[in-house]
């Protein structure tokens, strides 16, 4: 037996999930290339003020969906979503990321 809303619920936060983290992770890499921002210091202490955001989005998420999801699979992705995305910051906050970024 299938869910269908389950089922579409899942594929919506997959799509916008990652619909969401282009343009955010591009926004990261100008923050932490682009010479007009300033000194790397300020460049770093912005990317340092947005990590809160992208760790607490998935619950956000939630919140404003008002609960539970119905699909424990959404809530995955969700979860997912946040921790890629968390861990990927950091990654461009502490110069650690794949040669060249």
């Amino acid at each position: 037996p299938s869910d269908g809303a389950a089922d579409a619920e899942v594929k919506l936060i997959s799509v916008v999930g990652l619909l969401l983290l282009l343009p955010i992770g591009c926004l990261g890499y100008a923050l932490h290339t682009s010479p007009w921002l300033g000194p790397p210091r300020l460049r770093r202490l912005l990317l340092t003020a947005l990590l809160p955001a992208i760790a607490l989005a998935p619950l956000w998420v939630l919140e404003a969906h008002g609960g539970p999801l119905r699909s424990k699979m959404a809530h995955f992705a969700l979860s997912f979503f946040g921790i890629v995305a968390f861990f990927r910051w950091l990654e461009l906050l502490c110069g650690t990321g794949p040669k060249g970024f």
